[in-house]
């Protein structure tokens, strides 16, 4: 599956998987997006079993990203908190409908070294990409090219 058919794919699901009413848009052509699918594309694996993985990526990253910004007015303040919230708990639900608890597992004490380190003052957005990166890369065979 080509790295925008995988974007495509994962988002048609997110978006089934998020209330309508929640009003959480996802921009499908982020940079950091296209950077994880192309990583998961190098790797053998199942497309279902990508596009979970990637579907899990982003509903951290839109979580972690929601909590982020606390130096808003407060209505703005509250609303980005709601929203990360209930991207975290879609997260929950999205890998549990797509039976990966392996995942959920491996990313456990991720999430809480992001959440310590964020309260710590400490840079944290490179943990969630490496956590991904190396859940991955001890799963899963690279994938063979044919030399022509």
């Amino acid at each position: 599956m080509s790295t925008s058919q995988l974007m495509t794919q994962t988002f048609e699901q997110l978006t089934e998987q998020l209330a309508p009413d929640a009003g959480i848009a996802i921009e499908v052509n982020t940079r950091w997006v296209k950077e994880m699918a192309h990583f998961l594309n190098e790797y053998d694996m199942d497309d279902t079993r990508r596009q979970v993985i990637l579907g899990c990526y982003v509903l951290l990253r839109l979580s972690l990203q929601s909590h982020d910004d606390v130096q808003e007015e407060e209505l703005q303040l509250t609303r980005k908190i709601l929203d990360g919230d209930y991207l975290q708990s879609s997260y929950y639900e999205y890998a549990l409908a797509n039976q990966s608890m392996d995942l959920l597992a491996a990313l456990a004490p991720v999430l809480k070294t992001i959440h310590i380190r964020r309260i710590e003052g400490k840079p944290a957005d490179f943990i969630l990409p490496t956590a991904i990166r190396q859940f991955v890369t001890y799963r899963y065979a690279k994938v063979a090219y044919e030399v022509i």
